[in-house]
């Protein structure tokens, strides 16, 4: 996946509550594990570099929610949806453009985050895999909740 020359993938997750928090590290992580490429040096994949955002909002996990969540970034902060598209379009030189972008986010916020990711990334010959889903079983409201989510190239539901 990585066009650089270090393997380690750059994903950035974005998360609105310490259980979508939870959720969209882990899915980073296995996302990960399944990417193709390998140090050449080691028989595993190097782990990825994670960059976590929780979105400023009623459901912004305290540090006591975190560490009860018990996932860990290389890096963590608190930003606005406006700071998170910045950090996004700043990342694009070769060596520090994110590789995947991970939306936990609920519907309305991930929408908002799907339109502003497609403006600040048109024109570029490299872009992140967005991925976005649903925490826990989906029974109700799933063609709206799709379409709230249209536009990302992966959309998760009913899965580990």
């Amino acid at each position: 996946m990585p066009s650089r020359t270090d393997s380690r993938l750059r994903i950035a997750v974005l998360a609105d509550s310490d259980t979508r928090w939870k959720w969209g590290a882990l899915t980073a992580r296995r996302l990960a594990e399944q990417a193709p490429g390998t140090d050449s040096a080691a028989t595993a994949p190097l782990a990825p570099e994670l960059d976590g955002f929780l979105l400023r909002g009623r459901a912004t996990p305290t540090p006591r929610q975190l560490a009860e969540v018990g996932v860990a970034a290389d890096a963590l902060r608190e930003v606005t949806m406006a700071q998170f598209l910045d950090a996004v379009a700043k990342s694009g030189s070769a060596d520090a453009a994110y590789d995947v972008i991970v939306l936990a986010l609920v519907g309305g916020a991930a929408q908002a985050a799907l339109h502003g990711l497609a403006a600040r990334l048109r024109g570029r010959s490299r872009r992140p895999v967005i991925v976005t889903g649903y925490v826990g079983v989906v029974y109700e409201k799933l063609a709206d909740g799709l379409l709230l989510r249209h536009g990302a190239d992966i959309v998760l539901a009913n899965s580990r």
